[in-house]
């Protein structure tokens, strides 16, 4: 399951828009939030986003998973596309941890 909320502009930032998704496995144990900056309000544009620890348009600042523990990116993409209202994302990240956690998730994005 994903969900997409809107939390507008950021702040002084030209056109830059604060986007969560959160995807959670059928079970709800696993989770990743990824925070991302798109260069649209309310949608969430296709391409790549990039960690950063400033927010700028096409960045992902925050990115938390749990398998068991929580962790933290410090590193690493996020990649969308969509055709109609599915949603495709590929995340490749490197976790404050050292560990690497990468996936997908095909689907729709509940907006909240």
């Amino acid at each position: 399951m994903g969900t997409l909320e809107v939390w507008g502009a950021n702040g002084t930032i030209p056109e830059s828009y604060d986007i969560d998704i959160t995807l959670v496995d059928g079970g709800g144990s696993n989770f990743i939030y990824l925070d991302l900056n798109s260069d649209q309000l309310s949608v969430v544009r296709v391409g790549t986003y990039t960690w950063s620890a400033v927010r700028s348009v096409f960045t992902l600042v925050v990115a938390v998973t749990s398998t068991g523990i929580l962790d933290t990116a410090v590193s690493g993409t996020v990649t969308v596309t969509q055709s109609g209202s599915q949603y495709s994302l590929q995340w490749n990240l490197t976790m404050s941890s050292g560990a690497t956690v990468s996936g997908n998730y095909t689907g729709p994005l509940q907006v909240l």
